[in-house]
């Protein structure tokens, strides 16, 4: 049978790279969920596609609930069953508390704390047909309120990540048997995270640590397999590292 996982925001950085690697593993189907399917920034996940029978691209717009139940719909008519979610689907939310728009804390919780919620009520029945159920939470240490938060002046993203965080627990003691993941994807060079350069004064993220999305991805990609009941409500990052809270 064959391992069939859910990856959203799958149309560039981490997610993309998340698709790519799993596309060359045989036993597995891939669900690549895009924000809208005729966007010219898909074209090279549909070229993945093109090449690879295994990857199914659909819509999901986060936080829609339509969205949400038409493609655990999709997904139950196919495959009946759900392995392994990858919510990857973010935005950033620059700005300090007094300096960002409350429009940019909304969205910013809209996406990356309401969005896996919304998914995880629609697939979780799925989730609980298989044998190692995996809900995986691409978090970050910025959500961290041990380590996390400054200095990138991101307060929406780092307070919606530190949120989604504790959504992660909350699946681990509603749904014992589903194996509830939050993971930092570790420093990447993305769109979202070019504001940094000029933040540190530098030219590239190397420079402080930063990683490409396939190292990334690569790293995510083997935690989530090496990972059992055990791991459950923890937070790691992509080289299984734990995080602080």
């Amino acid at each position: 049978m064959s391992t069939v996982y859910l990856v959203t925001g799958a149309n560039r950085g981490i997610g993309l790279a998340l698709v790519t690697e799993l596309s060359t593993k045989s036993t597995t189907i891939v669900y690549a969920t895009v924000r809208d399917l005729a966007s010219p920034d898909i074209r090279e996940l549909l070229a993945l596609a093109g090449k690879n029978s295994n990857v199914r691209v659909v819509k999901l717009i986060a936080p829609s609930e339509e969205d949400s139940k038409a493609l655990a719909k999709r997904i139950e008519e196919e495959v009946g069953h759900l392995d392994v979610v990858i919510a990857n689907a973010a935005i950033d939310g620059q700005g300090k508390i007094v300096e960002a728009s409350i429009e940019t804390f909304i969205n910013a919780f809209q996406v990356n704390t309401i969005g896996p919620i919304v998914l995880f009520r629609a697939v979780h029945s799925l989730l609980e047909k298989s044998k190692r159920p995996i809900f995986a939470d691409i978090s970050s240490i910025s959500g961290s309120i041990t380590n996390g938060y400054a200095p990138a002046e991101q307060a929406a993203y780092a307070i919606s990540k530190a949120a989604s965080n504790m959504f992660v627990k909350g699946i681990s003691i509603e749904h014992p048997n589903i194996i509830a993941l939050a993971l930092h994807p570790g420093l990447v060079k993305t769109r979202n995270t070019t504001h940094l350069l000029d933040m540190f004064g530098i030219k590239d993220l190397s420079e402080i640590g930063g990683i490409t999305t396939d190292v990334s991805a690569k790293g995510v990609i083997k935690v989530i397999e090496e990972s059992d009941k055990s791991h459950t409500a923890t937070f790691r990052d992509y080289k299984g590292d734990t995080v602080p809270w």
